[in-house]
């Protein structure tokens, strides 16, 4: 019994001695990944789109840092390595001469795996829609309330009188954005609305967009003879 004892310690001992050895217990560190990523501005391409560089922005999903780099449009393809392993979404930015960022790629996840190279072939840039923010204020000087006016009628046509956006919104927010609108010449009316939704007010100015402007427009409301009418 006693040398049975001596053999249970003795390779408990060498378990023990096995464990530190191999580092069993610790978490094994992985290689780090490799991305590789292509893209493509349509329809036109980088020149005939006015798109001079591409910038990467790629956030990590699992608590790696992100990074955000800056290639040539025309180079097409980015390679980017050192990633450590895990869920990733990237969005791809193209930017003009001036900086402005006109087109852009949907937001998109991908996941790099350790040492491996995970490639994303054709990443798709267009072009970014522009926005308007619009300010409102009165010609006499009163506010809203004062004026007898609940919301405002914000609406966005081209030259052609084609509804571009419209939204109603309270008259006491004085600001609000329009989004989605493509790069054009737009009228911008605002009409100020009594409770009974009669536009007791107007204003209308026009505005020149490029592909990504956020532009900013200050509006001013007239009372009007009536019911509102250009």
């Amino acid at each position: 019994m006693r040398a049975l004892r001596l053999t249970a310690t003795t390779c408990l001992a060498f378990a023990a001695l096995a464990l530190v050895a191999t580092g069993c217990g610790e978490e094994a560190s992985e290689d780090p990944g490799v991305l590789t990523l292509g893209w493509r501005v349509s329809p036109l391409g980088c020149e005939a789109s006015g798109v001079k560089n591409v910038e990467l922005r790629l956030d990590g999903l699992d608590d790696q840092p992100g990074l955000t780099q800056t290639w040539s449009c025309n180079a097409g393809r980015a390679i980017i390595d050192g990633l450590l392993p895990g869920r990733y979404a990237f969005t791809l930015t193209g930017r003009d001469d001036a900086g402005r960022a006109t087109f852009a790629s949907p937001r998109t996840q991908l996941a790099v795996q350790p040492g491996r190279v995970t490639t994303y072939n054709d990443a798709r840039l267009t072009a970014r829609p522009g926005q308007v923010n619009v300010t409102w204020r009165f010609d006499n000087g009163h506010l809203c309330a004062s004026n007898g006016i609940d919301h405002v009628f914000v609406g966005v046509y081209d030259a052609d009188a084609y509804v571009m956006q419209e939204t109603l919104l309270p008259c006491a927010d004085g600001t609000g954005t329009l989004e989605g609108l493509p790069s054009g010449s737009f009228f911008v009316e605002v009409l100020g609305l009594a409770p009974d939704m009669t536009s007791l007010f107007r204003g209308i100015q026009e505005i020149q967009l490029e592909r990504g402007d956020e532009a900013s427009l200050d509006v001013t409301l007239q009372a009007c003879a009536g019911a509102c009418q250009p």
